[in-house]
């Protein structure tokens, strides 16, 4: 017991506060209200699903997180950076990976919670983002398989 507190208190100090709580909570399989909005949601153009099971089903290791931050943009002009960001929005963050290109690829996409409908905002490969059409191909395919 007296190890795993160590090992707690150590996440609280390495990450942060709010993202070694994050980490803890999602350990213990705890959603928070945020992440719970957006697995299930659905994008406008496929409302016969959810986030939770189309993600699931698509990506290998999926993860959820939330937290108060910003959100990156896409990258629409090539450049390999953002070309915006959305500051002070709680966001989601979906992670998981795919096969792009013949090889595994980390996969995140950003959500903000407080919207209506989340929709996908930030699409990353490995860490570099995309640009708003890739990122609805891979969420399309996702939920269509197709």
């Amino acid at each position: 017991m007296k190890r795993y507190c160590y090992v707690l208190l150590l996440c609280f100090v390495l990450c942060g506060c709010s993202h070694a709580a994050n980490e803890v909570t999602s350990f213990f399989g705890i959603e928070s209200s945020a992440v719970k909005v957006v697995k299930y949601s659905h994008p406008k153009d496929f409302p016969d699903s959810n986030y939770s099971v189309a993600f699931s089903e698509f990506f290998a290791e999926p993860k959820w997180l939330s937290y108060e931050g910003t959100i990156p943009g896409p990258d629409n002009d090539g450049d390999g950076v953002s070309d915006s960001e959305r500051t002070e929005c709680k966001v989601v963050e979906f992670d998981g990976k795919v096969v792009y290109n013949d090889k595994v690829t980390n996969v995140k996409i950003y959500f903000d919670s407080e919207e209506d409908s989340p929709e996908p905002i930030c699409t990353k490969f490995d860490d570099v983002p995309q640009n708003q059409l890739v990122g609805y191909l891979l969420v399309k395919k996702a939920f269509t398989g197709e």
